[in-house]
């Protein structure tokens, strides 16, 4: 059971543990159910979820390490070298040895890697979302938004789970 959380700000009644185990198992769902939804638009454009992951990453910063993209993936640098294979032989990223130390490879996009995270954005992400959220409002989201930042669990906790 999972304890009581500090009092409700407007003044309610607290939630019992059931609500809050309810409600947890809701986010579960609602996590392995969007993650699915994307892991099929990601399909029908040819690529898997790890391999967007990694030029989403890309896309963001430019260019990375191997062990850059390990750790922002949090997988082995191992992992990453066959990602980054599949990707190469796509066209879609570049590897490059620095020139200051020939152990260290940067990856980055290529335009046509590029050219693919935008279509996928437009036609796959933005299209998953919209039904994810279809009939809701803008003030109805905000609202979400609002409660979910109140929860006193933030992304770096998220790094301690196994």
């Amino acid at each position: 059971m999972l304890p009581a959380s500090s009092p409700p700000s407007a003044g309610g009644v607290p939630p019992t543990s059931e609500e809050l185990e309810e409600t947890f198992a809701l986010f579960r769902t609602i996590g392995l159910g969007i993650r699915a939804r994307f892991a099929e638009a990601m399909r029908a454009h040819g690529l898997t979820f790890a391999q967007v992951m990694l030029m989403k990453h890309l896309r963001g910063q430019g260019r990375l390490t191997v062990r850059e993209l390990a750790d922002a993936l949090e997988v082995t640098p191992a992992n990453v070298t066959g990602i980054v294979d599949r990707l190469e032989r796509e066209g879609l990223v570049t590897r490059a040895r620095s020139g200051e130390d020939r152990r260290v490879v940067f990856v980055r996009l290529t335009e046509n890697g590029h050219r693919r995270m935008e279509t996928l954005q437009k036609e796959g992400a933005n299209r998953v979302l919209a039904d994810a959220f279809e009939g809701w409002t803008s003030e109805e989201v905000a609202e979400l938004r609002a409660l979910l930042g109140r929860l006193r669990i933030r992304t770096h906790d998220a790094a301690d789970c196994p």
